[in-house]
């Protein structure tokens, strides 16, 4: 991890912080999300079936921020070693 942070030119905490620990909720959002909609395809209760789908679309819409924050830091840092590497 350090010789990431190193090579995008962050300091390791905030690399560690901000970029690993979001991508690995991503990850893990994308998981639950999965079993949930497995789950609630396979639920005869009309009930359970409701809640599973406000959880479901909970999960989307975290799921979806997250996903557009990790695009604008990717992009945010992308751009600074360019720049870096360019001088």
């Amino acid at each position: 991890i350090k010789e990431l942070a190193h090579r995008r030119r962050l300091p390791y905490t905030f690399y560690f912080e901000e970029i690993l620990m979001r991508k690995y909720e991503f990850k893990r959002i994308c998981k639950t999300l999965s079993y949930a909609k497995r789950i609630a395809s396979r639920t005869r209760n009309a009930a359970q079936k409701t809640v599973l789908r406000k959880e479901i679309a909970a999960l989307e819409a975290e799921r979806v921020a997250l996903q557009r924050l990790l695009s604008r830091l990717a992009a945010r840092y992308t751009v600074r070693y360019e720049e870096n590497v360019k001088r």
